[in-house]
């Protein structure tokens, strides 16, 4: 949030009490940012940081690429289809 700057990536808001980020030249309160949360908590405009952001790997075959091996999609320990589908679309 420190290399954001004020008035082109986001504002102060008086109704919300908080930064908010700025979407074609608006304050948009519902936009969600990382980087906003830390600032306001560091400008103590928040008593938390509240993490929205969902941990996950999408399907881009750059990523399957980068392994030896895969063992299956869903926790199991790779089925024969599962491989040939891993092969046949992401060359992995």
């Amino acid at each position: 949030g420190q290399k954001m700057v004020p008035g082109e990536d986001f504002v102060y808001s008086k109704e919300s009490g908080r930064y908010c980020a700025l979407q074609s030249g608006r304050a948009n309160p519902k936009a969600w940012s990382l980087a906003l949360e830390c600032r306001n908590f560091n400008d103590s405009l928040s008593k938390e940081i509240f993490y929205q952001e969902r941990l996950f790997v999408m399907s881009r075959p750059r990523v399957f690429r980068r392994y030896h091996r895969i063992l299956g999609l869903s926790g199991s320990i790779g089925s024969d289809p599962e491989r040939r589908f891993l092969q046949e679309t992401y060359r992995a």
